[in-house]
């Protein structure tokens, strides 16, 4: 189910060009699952599930897993994720999360970009995946999580791992880490060199120690 993607740091995972935005480098594996299925239906269904099963393995205690959108504010984007998230009935309304300032201030074309960083849960990121398949997403829209310790969660949930000026502060914090192509048939998974408890085995990852 799993391929190797081989040896790769935390930016690089994320698609950071680490030569313009230099980050500590904590060295794991990345490996990927590709759910090219006769029907967009079934490999939807098929990633959504197994991002579901890697949410689950996640959950260790002393960890958290915080989830990350960043995208355009615009319809079909970023705020249709963060009114899904609010209005869960099975949210833990002690559960953290950030959204930093956005402003449109200016009337040239295009739009603003933003992140909003929350943390989750399985049944969480489930609900979300959902929302996809009702409004899907414009292909501006990027969805990835990242397990960390629950002493560095104050710092880590400021940041994005797609915003290539916040990588620098969250990368040392990374146990384990996942990201959702847009199309929603591959989900690629990274374990850094020490990942918590038997993670690789959990999710099925046959990794090198």
């Amino acid at each position: 189910m799993w391929d190797e993607l081989g040896k790769t740091s935390v930016a690089r995972f994320f698609g950071i060009d680490e030569k313009k935005f230099p980050t500590p480098r904590p060295r794991g594996e990345a490996f990927i699952a590709c759910s090219h299925l006769p029907s967009i239906d079934e490999s939807y269904e098929a990633t959504r599930k197994l991002a579901v099963q890697t949410a689950t393995a996640l959950d260790i205690p002393g960890y958290v897993l915080l989830l990350s959108a960043y995208g355009p504010v615009v319809s079909q984007g970023l705020p249709d994720i963060l009114a899904v998230w609010f209005a869960l009935r099975s949210r833990n309304h002690r559960w953290r999360y950030y959204y930093p300032a956005s402003e449109y201030t200016h009337c040239d074309e295009g739009f603003v970009e933003s992140w909003f960083t929350f943390e989750g849960s399985a049944e969480t990121l489930d609900a979300i995946l959902e929302e996809k398949r009702r409004i899907g997403w414009g292909s501006g829209i990027v969805l990835g999580g990242v397990q960390v310790p629950e002493d560095k969660v104050e710092e880590a949930i400021k940041a994005s791992p797609f915003k290539a000026s916040t990588i620098r502060s969250l990368a040392p914090s990374v146990r384990v880490a996942f990201r959702l192509n847009n199309d929603m048939n591959e989900l690629a998974v990274f374990l850094s060199g020490n990942p918590p408890g038997d993670v690789a085995g959990r999710l099925g990852i046959n990794a090198r120690s």
